[in-house]
């Protein structure tokens, strides 16, 4: 962020991520703008990995719908673990299968999001960063005060069944879009079925499971309640964390958010836009940057659909794993 960008100083974004067993994204950690993370870790294994982040809320605790008592599955990865247990004939299908075998079962009580910020005296966030293993909808329904306030949220998604009668993206983006937001980006996964019989290894395999990016348009925005000058600069930031300097300047073109600013701040806030977006440019084009995607292209049309780009280094692993390149811009 640039020195003489001003207008945030005083902005704490706060940013919930469920199912941190990696700690919180890199994304956030770049941010010179302040930041809150509430990061909720279940699987004891993984929490005791993070624990000791002093810099930031960190709850053992397990979310859903509502408070109960439920059997929590306990895999080989930790980041398998989940409320469903793993659907073993479709993960048969697949190289490294044993990664998902259950290694020990708990029976944890759960909590609602919401009652959770409440206890914690946290009364708005504004971005969640959801990944439960297949259990991303029961918690999204524990979350319904939280979700009036959030702007955007990154949530797993599944095409196969991973995980015994969990549920399909189907259901989460109705759900979703049901309460204002609209999905901007996909991060596919593909799995395939590995043999040593075939040479080529280059093909995508199943679409499997997928990380979701969900945004409560601009449009829709300035028609929350009680709209402030804190929620537009909140919302600007968050857009531009994952790239999307057109939803920020579509922001700053709304009446009721003109209203809000001195013509200083608006111009201001259009320059650290637009630098943002001169930065990603530079990003994407450093020297010979142009002429190895030249290369690289070549190479990718022989094996992939035109235009069509993985990530090759999981193929390469043998894993049968292979994912789009980025989620947002």
């Amino acid at each position: 962020m640039e020195k003489d960008y001003k207008l945030s100083e005083n902005i704490e974004l706060r940013i919930v991520d469920i199912g941190a067993s990696g700690g919180k994204n890199i994304r956030w950690k770049n941010l010179q703008l302040r930041h809150k993370a509430i990061l909720f870790e279940p699987d004891p294994r993984s929490f005791d990995l993070i624990k000791n982040n002093k810099n930031d809320l960190i709850i053992n605790t397990a979310l859903s719908s509502e408070k109960k008592e439920r059997v929590f599955y306990l895999c080989n990865k930790n980041e398998l673990s989940s409320f469903y247990a793993p659907n073993k004939e479709f993960i048969s299908y697949f190289a490294d299968f044993e990664r998902f075998n259950i290694v020990k079962t708990l029976k944890l009580k759960t909590d609602t999001l919401d009652n959770q910020l409440k206890n914690n005296s946290i009364d708005q966030i504004d971005f969640i960063k959801l990944d439960a293993q297949g259990y991303e909808l029961e918690i999204l329904k524990g979350s319904l005060h939280s979700l009036k306030f959030v702007t955007g949220i990154e949530i797993e998604v599944s095409f196969a069944e991973i995980y015994m009668n969990q549920p399909h993206f189907i259901e989460i983006d109705k759900f979703l879009r049901n309460y204002g937001f609209e999905m901007y980006d996909l991060k596919r996964y593909f799995w395939k079925r590995l043999d040593k019989n075939l040479l080529n290894n280059s093909n995508k395999g199943q679409l499997v499971f997928g990380d979701a990016l969900y945004f409560r348009p601009p449009e829709k925005i300035v028609k929350l309640d009680k709209l402030s000058k804190l929620q537009i600069l909140k919302t600007l930031e968050i857009y531009l964390a994952y790239g999307y300097c057109d939803l920020s300047l579509s922001l700053m073109k709304f009446p009721d958010v003109i209203k809000l600013f001195e013509i200083n701040e608006i111009e201001r806030i259009k320059e650290r836009i637009s630098s943002y977006d001169i930065a990603l440019l530079k990003t994407n084009n450093f020297k010979g940057n142009l002429r190895y995607r030249k290369i690289l292209q070549k190479i990718l049309n022989k094996i992939l659909p035109r235009n069509y780009f993985l990530k090759l280094d999981l193929w390469i692993k043998g894993t049968g794993i292979g994912s789009d390149e980025n989620l947002g811009n």
